[in-house]
């Protein structure tokens, strides 16, 4: 029982702790949508450039020209700049938009027991707000990668792949694509390493003082 109270407590700290990032972080984020799935993204830049999840194509049936990316409650048509099956990630660029806010990526991977948070949008601009601890990270036993990446304890969910997961400096430190089902039906969040995104990026863009840009 005094375990839980502290878990609780805990929790409710986190809660607290995350309330003076979430002004800077939400304007950040957007979600593509299709009619039959939707997933969360987080722009890189502020021209558009964004990234989210590489099955989000799958799912759509690759029907790219009945996909929109919606930010802040308007919608734009979109390019694919490139992709990573095996990390399962999608970059993408919104088309006409300009000086949109944008997320910067950690060039550091966060320790066993560090506070995250995933942030995620899915449909109707519904925002999602998941507080946790890394678990683990060098996480292996997805059947849909071989590359190593974090677990935490955040809640993932429908429509959460592509979002952000964030240190409490506001830094990216990876972006959330499955769960682990390690415990059944309680939900965790595997993420793909901020470092893994910045090799697949470092190979169509260069990050700039202001956020990335296409080469």
């Amino acid at each position: 029982m005094i375990r839980w109270i502290s878990l609780l407590n805990s929790y409710v700290y986190c809660l607290d702790d995350w309330k003076s990032l979430n002004s800077t972080v939400n304007p950040g984020l957007f979600y593509l949508k299709h009619e039959y799935t939707a997933a969360s993204g987080f722009f890189i830049g502020p021209n558009g450039l964004g990234l989210s999840v590489h099955h989000f194509i799958d799912d759509a049936k690759r029907e790219l020209k009945k996909c929109k990316l919606v930010y802040r409650d308007e919608e734009y048509e979109f390019s694919v700049v490139s992709y990573d099956k095996e990390a399962d990630l999608l970059i993408v660029k919104a088309k006409k938009l300009e000086n949109n806010a944008f997320l910067r990526l950690s060039k550091l991977p966060p320790r066993i027991g560090e506070r995250v948070c995933l942030y995620g949008v899915y449909a109707n601009n519904v925002k999602v707000f998941e507080p946790g601890y890394i678990l683990n990270t060098e996480f292996t036993k997805l059947e849909s990668t071989r590359i190593p990446c974090y677990l935490s304890s955040c809640k993932g969910g429908f429509g959460y792949s592509g979002g952000p997961v964030l240190n409490q400096e506001g830094l990216v430190v990876s972006m959330h694509f499955s769960i682990s089902t390690l415990w059944g039906d309680i939900f965790d969040s595997a993420s793909m390493p901020s470092t893994k995104i910045i090799s697949v990026l470092n190979k169509v863009a260069k990050e700039t003082e202001n956020g990335w840009v296409l080469k």
